[in-house]
């Protein structure tokens, strides 16, 4: 799975290059939280969208 490939994904990310990779659920990935900026686990993440 690309999506575990944390090399691959910063790389797209520093050269602004939009992208969906697929990960999986336990894969902590860094969000704005309440607290500020922490790694959260992907499906916690997916809980909160609408």
């Amino acid at each position: 799975m690309y999506g575990s490939d944390r090399r691959l994904r910063r790389w797209l990310e520093e050269q602004d290059i939009p992208h969906m990779l697929a990960v999986k659920s336990n894969e902590r990935l860094w969000a704005w939280t309440e607290e500020g900026p922490r790694q959260v686990r992907v499906d916690r993440l997916a809980s909160r969208v609408e």
